[in-house]
């Protein structure tokens, strides 16, 4: 069984690719004013900022990643090795890639997570894996 390098590298950079537009996409989508009579709607203020945050994560992160699963899924049969090295490469971006491109401390992206984070830790791996296995081909 041969190692499949080519794979491994081309899931590493789209994973990088999503990694560097899904954080640009955030800070744009952040931008956006949020009427305060959406929090009305709600009642509660923590599942209103919950909503908010899985539907920005959504946009910035879960669109792209299921593209990325698509390509993934269509160019290759290891479709969960391809899935794994692609969030990896994100985690490293996010990681890393953050800090040198736009300055600061290297820091751990899943400190100090809440209950309004969860969707950043769960939405973009369920979108990609999600879509990486419906596309891939089957033996």
């Amino acid at each position: 069984m041969a190692i499949p390098y080519k794979e491994i590298i081309y899931s590493a950079l789209l994973g990088s690719a999503l990694g560097s537009l899904g954080v640009f996409l955030m800070g744009n989508i952040a931008a956006v004013a949020i009427p305060k009579e959406f929090f009305s709607w709600f009642g509660n203020v923590d599942l209103a900022l919950f909503v908010i945050s899985t539907i920005s994560q959504f946009l910035a992160f879960g669109v792209i990643g299921i593209m990325i699963g698509t390509i993934l899924g269509r160019l290759s049969k290891r479709w969960f090795l391809n899935s794994l090295v692609c969030y990896l490469a994100f985690l490293l971006y996010l990681t890393v890639g953050t800090a040198m491109i736009y300055g600061g401390d290297v820091t751990n992206p899943f400190s100090g997570l809440t209950f309004h984070n969860l969707p950043s830790i769960l939405l973009l791996p369920a979108c990609l894996l999600a879509s990486t296995f419906l596309s891939a081909r089957k033996l």
